[in-house]
């Protein structure tokens, strides 16, 4: 679903990295090698945050799951 809701923002992503990197460096020139390897480590921690969120959401889920539930009788 998280995946699903960031679809439409993947086709910008290189773009938005590009110039984030320019505005905080404006005086590097970066090869294409190393473009690619910044983008990867963008995409990366992209994909991190996602799984954390993932992780958090799912944990918060259980335990309000478990409180929801009703006790069982003796």
């Amino acid at each position: 679903m998280i995946f699903t809701m960031q679809l439409p923002a993947l086709a910008d992503w290189a773009p938005m990295v590009k110039e984030t990197y320019q505005e905080m460096y404006p005086a590097t020139e970066l090869s294409t090698s190393e473009w690619v390897a910044w983008e990867m480590m963008a995409l990366s921690l992209n994909m991190l945050l996602n799984a954390v969120l993932m992780l958090v959401l799912g944990f918060i889920g259980l335990y309000v799951g478990s409180m929801l539930r009703k006790p069982e009788k003796s």
